[in-house]
């Protein structure tokens, strides 16, 4: 008998590393779609992810049969996003279009399904070595490079690598259980090492993702004390992302912004304009035109402005494809994985995920990414959010379960 238990456990102790392991190389692969000479591979990945939530949500709504109510408008608001950007085909009927809300239902798909991964499946220990090994080889990699100063390791550009790098850091961050000071030096090595790549990526947008993590990380036990205040810092945060994506491109002719440029070239070397206020003022302009429902479910800058160049901000991208009402519904849905957040505020790893997912919101200001464009970095951004979605309710039950 002993025997036996001890094979099944052993069995079971395999299958836990082997899930862990594909789990997590899973989502290093897919930044290979950034590449120039492995894209295939981190294409086929992407697919492969997709697929596999998109079924693995299924199967758990077939076998539960029921929902939580308390996740009803999480569900509800996903798929208006969804039938938003369907709408969005009728505005321009072209095969770009199908193809695009097909992506975004396969997204917000594998999103719900992320939601339902079994958590207890999962050896914390090893995705914490497997991200670092990776960051550690990327660090031996920029030494043997000659240490370029903007760094994109195995990604198409800096930028992307730096993004990659940031939500691939806050993913060690969600499953590294310290348990003691030296389990606390230990992770210090690598997040010092992601720290330097970051830097290293040269990417501005990066370090305000992770500004802004530290920033509501810390302030987290002083807002998350009451709803209302809760909810005030996550609509102060939204107000200053549309504020900003607003004025950006008046600042430059304004004396304010000569100033800003001046200050943040004589601190950073770089200036404050990085040429996104001209493909921002076009498409505010542009968007003004069509504000209600945009432009199509397809809809690209290059086809609408001069430029032709990306948006460089997800909000305009979306705005310019589906109008404020694809935006309104983007709002409402993370306002309500931000309250849903909240029924679990106790949890440290809930603290990390919220902190994280304001990271996101501020990312998106200035890349394009999460639904289209940047694959690779969307699916480490859904799987983040997902993730806050699904220790919440494993939070919840486990509360009904000691009331019962």
């Amino acid at each position: 008998m002993n025997i036996k238990k001890e094979n099944v456990n052993s069995k079971e102790k395999s299958m836990f590393i082997i899930s862990t392991f594909l789990f997590i190389t899973s989502f290093l692969l897919i930044g290979l779609n950034n590449s120039k000479e492995f894209s295939n591979i981190g294409f086929i990945m992407i697919g492969v992810l997709l697929v596999f939530y998109f079924c693995f949500f299924l199967l758990n709504i077939v076998k539960r049969k029921y929902i939580l109510k308390k996740e009803k408008w999480i569900f509800l608001l996903s798929f208006l996003y969804v039938m938003v950007y369907f709408s969005g085909i009728f505005v321009d009927i072209n095969m770009a279009s199908i193809t695009n809300v097909i992506q975004v239902l396969m997204v917000v798909l594998f999103f719900l399904g992320v939601t339902y991964i079994p958590l207890n499946k999962i050896n914390e220990r090893i995705v914490f070595v497997i991200i670092s090994g990776f960051l550690f080889f990327h660090l031996f990699w920029w030494i043997t490079q000659g240490f370029p100063s903007s760094f994109k390791g195995a990604v198409a550009n800096p930028n992307s690598f730096g993004g990659y790098i940031v939500f691939l850091l806050g993913i060690m961050f969600i499953f590294y259980k310290a348990k003691s000071k030296k389990s606390i030096f230990i992770v210090t090595i690598p997040t010092l090492i992601g720290i330097c790549l970051l830097f290293l990526s040269g990417s501005r947008s990066v370090l305000l993702v992770a500004l802004t993590f530290l920033i509501t990380y810390y302030l987290w036990p002083i807002f998350a004390k009451k709803r209302l205040i809760f909810n005030a810092y996550f609509i102060v945060l939204t107000g200053i992302i549309f504020i900003f994506t607003y004025i950006y491109p008046k600042l430059s002719t304004l004396s304010i912004g000569k100033d800003l440029n001046n200050y943040s070239f004589k601190y950073t070397g770089k200036t404050f304009f990085s040429g996104r206020q001209y493909i921002w003022g076009d498409l505010i302009n542009v968007i003004d035109e069509k504000l209600l429902w945009g432009y199509g479910s397809a809809a690209s800058p290059s086809s609408l402005v001069a430029s032709g160049l990306s948006a460089h901000n997800f909000y305009l991208q979306t705005a310019l494809q589906v109008g404020f009402l694809g935006i309104s519904v983007l709002f409402l849905l993370f306002l309500s994985v931000w309250n849903y957040l909240y029924l679990a505020k106790l949890h440290s790893k809930v603290r990390i995920i919220g902190s994280l997912f304001l990271g996101v919101l501020v990312y998106l200001v200035f890349e394009v990414s999460l639904t289209q464009n940047n694959l690779a970095i969307a699916l480490l951004q859904w799987l983040i959010i997902g993730l806050g979605v699904n220790y919440t309710r494993k939070s919840l039950l486990s509360k009904a379960e000691i009331k019962v």
